[in-house]
């Protein structure tokens, strides 16, 4: 059957409070005296509160409480007691904080300390008062109290428990664990690059490693074009107590696609577009004004501009970016041609062999011989004969002369036999 009253005790076990419930039954203050004396609560028992406390309760009808019942001897600070700390604080927090006997805001240690160490130690010159709290337990005033990771040894040194900074808010030293800074990855809207982010909170001061940032760009799916020497650079210029934070930089870069660039002919005579079968996009028609033009022998009748190859690109989070690829056009010749590859044009030459009016049909470039007539050249297997071909002039034109075909015979670098030809 639950109790009709409530005991409590305050956290410094200084004081117990009772609270009663009023139920309508009769509430036996000795059960009262029972509960207390079981809990060990001995010392400082204020028995007229606790039978006023029923009396009140039961002639009233009504709650009581809660009220103290039991209160400890506190104990006086001896007011010679010093602290020493082995740890800074920041000077003006730090004059504030031992003016109010360390009752002031939170104030924060500017530097860490490691496990096991000493953070402070009492400096008593005579003895402080000491008295019992409820329970019959000594208490000692301390100016300061250990709080989280602090113990207080035998030698009156403050030992911190972990390595952090020291903590001391209301007359309570602590020590709070340290942590690395910050990190954090945010990946473009391309997926070209990821900043990195290094963000300080109040007791984060560890400052990564290079291997730690870039384990969590992996884990940020960060996997191509991570420069692991910016990182460190970066990094090794960072201090916890005097950089300013949050701070940014690029921590790896994707490679952008670059497409590729399509070929391109200039067409030194007319063309017809309709008997064309090659992109017009790909043709700039620079003889159509001169319907009638004749080229000559060893004049350019075309030029090539060369594509360029695309090439893909890959972003920081693994995956290609697939490059446009150039279009393949290629021109056929029925008679005898030379290229002349301009390196530092990136074009090719079109230089024709022979004479004459030239025409493209579909992707074949002709020609109608006036000049001079041509000739074709066809060397046997065994190098040991030439058979010509000759094509007559038209419209009017020359017929060949030995100085011509001798001349196209060296060009396919025949030289003996040549005097037969007469």
């Amino acid at each position: 059957m639950k109790r009709p009253f409530n005991i409590t005790i305050s956290n410094d076990k200084m004081t117990c409070f009772l609270q009663i419930i009023y139920t309508g039954e009769q509430i036996n203050a000795a059960e009262i005296f029972n509960v207390l004396k079981y809990n060990n609560i001995i010392i400082g028992l204020d028995q007229a509160s606790i039978l006023n406390a029923v009396q009140t309760s039961c002639s009233q009808k009504i709650n009581i409480g809660p009220v103290v019942v039991a209160r400890g001897d506190t104990p006086q600070l001896n007011k010679t007691e010093n602290i020493k700390f082995y740890v800074r604080f920041p000077e003006q927090e730090f004059k504030a904080c031992s003016a109010s006997m360390y009752k002031s805001p939170r104030m924060r240690s500017v530097e860490s300390v490691k496990k096991g160490s000493a953070v402070a130690e009492r400096q008593v010159l005579d003895d402080t008062v000491v008295k019992m709290n409820i329970f019959g337990q000594i208490s000692k005033a301390l100016a300061l109290t250990p709080g989280h990771q602090v113990t207080i040894t035998d030698k009156n040194q403050y030992i911190a428990g972990c390595d952090g900074f020291v903590v001391i808010e209301n007359a309570v030293i602590s020590v709070v664990p340290s942590r690395p800074l910050t990190v954090k990855i945010k990946i473009s809207d391309d997926r070209l690059k990821a900043q990195v982010t290094i963000e300080k909170n109040e007791f984060e001061e560890i400052v990564p490693s290079a291997e730690d940032v870039i384990q969590i760009m992996k884990s940020a799916r960060v996997k191509f074009g991570v420069n692991k020497r910016v990182i460190e650079d970066i990094l090794a210029g960072i201090s916890p107590d005097s950089s300013t934070f949050p701070i940014s930089f690029t921590g790896a870069e994707g490679d952008e696609k670059t497409d590729g660039v399509d070929p391109h002919i200039n067409i030194f005579f007319p063309v017809n577009q309709d008997d064309v079968n090659i992109p017009l996009q790909l043709l700039t028609v620079i003889g159509n004004d001169d319907a009638q033009k004749i080229f000559k022998h060893g004049e350019t009748i075309a030029e090539i501009i060369k594509a360029k190859p695309g090439v893909s690109g890959r972003r920081v989070t693994g995956e290609v970016i697939k490059a446009k690829q150039p279009l393949k056009i290629a021109l056929e010749y029925d008679f005898p041609v030379t290229k002349n590859e301009v390196e530092e044009e990136n074009k090719i030459e079109i230089i024709t062999g022979v004479g004459g009016k030239v025409e493209l049909k579909g992707n074949k470039v002709m020609i109608q011989p006036y000049e001079d007539g041509y000739m074709e050249v066809k060397i046997a297997e065994d190098k040991l004969s030439a058979v010509l071909d000759f094509h007559p002039p038209a419209g009017g034109g020359k017929h060949l002369t030995f100085e011509a075909c001798s001349g196209v015979l060296k060009r396919h670098v025949i030289k003996y036999g040549i005097d037969d030809i007469k």
